[in-house]
């Protein structure tokens, strides 16, 4: 308010990076709240702009995924004054705003970024930030099936009736998915990637087994089939569907929707991260951005007729 109030400054941006994004989103919310007009009457908003840098949605997340869970509790204990809902502030920020985000980040976890706080909160948890990007727990369903190493419909361990309430969502009829159904779709990724990898494993067993190894550098890949008879029995026998599955897991781990980080690569890191690339993926994945182009050439255009693919393509 200093600069606003003493020495006149009408137009700046505030920059925030990492945990600097905490007191920039803070001080954009406050300063936006602000009734300003100009000489001519006309309102006046500040800061001209909002960029938070490689920050995180809430402290307890970045320590949770950086040390682990139990610093969940422990971070509330320490900051009992400090409000460190990034998320909350960046969204009630009435100003023009960015986020600058790394995938790959080496101490902000994809999963406790900004980014994905405010997709949470947009689609999930329906405009509510408080506690996004806390590690969630996988569900008892996709974790027995996990344990029992089959698909989500073939447990023998969760009733059928768990499964029957299981369904994809339909537009428009469901404008946001649910978590159940985020996890849902967790799981069967995680599984065509298991059983992809395994097929994978066995034909290079199979073409490698004829070959001779020295005893103390020898390899051991059989145990990687005897625990998992039901892939054992997709062999080379099986032509097109072993090729398909393959094929699948491919185009679905190199899938990245401009979310930053490819889906085999969330996989990796857990369920609960494939449901917040989810939330990434649908609310500022590529799709917004041929929205953002329709609507710009729609103006430019005067309001006269809709972009047409031709539009979109790039050469």
């Amino acid at each position: 308010t200093h600069l606003i109030d003493k020495i006149g400054v009408d137009k700046f941006v505030i920059h925030g990076e990492s945990i600097g994004g905490m007191a920039a989103s803070g001080a954009a919310r406050k300063l936006s709240s602000r009734k300003d007009v100009d000489a001519n009457m006309m309102p006046i908003s500040y800061p001209t702009l909002l960029l938070c840098d490689r920050t995180f949605c809430n402290l307890t997340a970045v320590a949770q995924r950086l040390v682990g869970n139990w610093t969940g509790s422990i971070i509330p204990l320490i900051t009992p004054s400090w409000n460190t809902d990034v998320a909350g502030d960046f969204a009630y920020a009435k100003c023009k705003k960015v986020i600058a985000q790394d995938a790959a980040d080496a101490i902000i976890h994809d999963s406790a970024s900004l980014k994905k706080g405010i997709s949470t909160a947009k689609e999930i948890t329906k405009g509510l930030t408080k506690g996004v990007g806390q590690v969630d727990e996988t569900p008892i369903l996709h974790r027995m099936t996990d344990y029992e190493d089959v698909g989500v419909l073939e447990s023998k361990i969760i009733s059928s009736h768990h499964l029957m309430k299981m369904r994809a969502p339909v537009w428009p009829a469901d404008k946001h998915f649910e978590v159940n159904e985020a996890f849902h779709f967790a799981a069967c990724v995680r599984r065509i990637g298991k059983v992809s990898t395994n097929i994978r494993k066995k034909k290079l067993f199979n073409s490698t087994r004829d070959m001779s190894y020295d005893e103390e550098e020898g390899i051991e890949i059989t145990a990687i089939f005897s625990r998992d008879k039901d892939d054992d029995d997709l062999n080379e026998d099986d032509g097109g569907s072993v090729d398909a599955i393959i094929k699948i897991w491919e185009s679905l781990a190199r899938c990245d929707g401009l979310t930053g980080m490819p889906l085999g690569a969330a996989i990796k890191e857990g369920q609960d991260c494939v449901v917040d690339w989810l939330s990434n993926l649908v609310t500022l994945g590529c799709q917004t951005v041929a929205i953002s182009a329709e609507n710009r050439l729609r103006r430019e255009n005067n309001g006269a007729g809709y972009a047409t693919f031709n539009d979109f393509v790039v050469e």
